[in-house]
């Protein structure tokens, strides 16, 4: 959305830095960078928005895209791609951009309705009820938008109409859980419960199993000081010194600076969030010796790139 509205290319102008440039290098100054018209991006997803918004899988079996201007596509979709459980569901960011943002959700839309995706189940329609919406349009929006709007959204994503009026608000009929799936999972993370007849005897000797772990000096070798990379990781820079201490630390590092995503992943797209807070606990300091050198770590989200340090 940023690169749209300003035409900036972020991504091409931190590869830049990183091999030496400066922001007056590329031309880029406070007083250069103006916001131009508005900018709208849908994330097109293999979920079921009437299903709680489960993710699907399987094989696409027809894929066509959007195009056109003011359009701009960022995915992986394509016609024979296997959708896994074991990743991120998302198949594409459609950004439309326009003069003005009612302007922008017209583009949205024709762009939403020019897809066919064939083989999964998406968020397509869900998508395109949003930017329908006339609470939507007029801007009428804040974090209990999905909560209070919801059953309309979803019932105009079923049907494929606009709902006229409050009136005609009819909440989506309740669709059966797979039950199946559900039983497995809630096994696999919590364990066999007393009620279906597990021995508290015997369960609690068969679950704790403690997975193999690398020795420690192993750990410690893989995360020890490289290349600048403070002792006790980079957030020990930041509560010691400050945002702009961190900022310094940052530009006199000589070397590469990662975010591992490995939790984001497992927990998130491998678990589907099932991971408990004693597992995570459990894991974190192996993570803390092996990934010291990172300089943070994604731990949730994906689209907002939230992360600890």
């Amino acid at each position: 959305i940023t690169e749209e509205v300003t035409g900036v290319d972020i991504v091409q102008a931190q590869l830049r830095i990183s091999a030496g440039a400066t922001l007056q290098d590329l031309g880029i100054t406070q007083d250069w960078v103006r916001v131009r018209g508005c900018a709208i991006q849908c994330r097109i997803t293999t979920e079921d928005p009437l299903d709680n918004f489960r993710p699907e899988t399987g094989t696409i079996t027809c894929y066509r895209s959007a195009a056109g201007p003011g359009i701009r596509l960022d995915g992986v979709g394509y016609t024979g791609l296997t959708i896994s459980p074991h990743y991120d569901s998302l198949l594409t960011k459609v950004t439309a951009r326009a003069d003005t943002f009612n302007a922008a959700c017209r583009r949205m839309r024709r762009a939403l309705s020019e897809f066919t995706i064939d083989g999964v189940g998406t968020n397509l329609g869900f998508l395109n009820a949003v930017v329908s919406d006339e609470v939507f349009i007029a801007g009428g929006v804040d974090t209990s938008y999905i909560e209070v709007r919801g059953p309309t959204l979803l019932e105009r994503s079923k049907v494929g109409r606009e709902v006229e009026s409050e009136s005609d608000i009819v909440a989506p009929p309740p669709v059966a859980p797979d039950l199946l799936v559900n039983y497995l999972a809630e096994i696999k993370v919590n364990g066999q419960p007393n009620s279906l007849g597990a021995n508290p005897d015997v369960r609690p000797a068969v679950r704790a199993v403690t997975p193999p772990a690398p020795p420690e000096p192993e750990l410690v070798a893989a995360g020890r000081d490289r290349a600048g990379t403070p002792e006790k990781g980079w957030r020990s820079v930041l509560l010691k010194e400050g945002p702009e201490g961190l900022a310094k630390a940052v530009r006199a590092h000589k070397g590469l600076l990662i975010t591992d995503t490995t939790w984001r992943d497992a927990h998130q797209s491998l678990l589907a969030t099932r991971m408990r807070t004693t597992d995570l606990l459990a894991a974190a300091p192996a993570t803390d010796a092996a990934l010291r050198s990172a300089f943070s770590l994604e731990m949730w989200g994906g689209a907002t790139f939230d992360v600890a340090m």
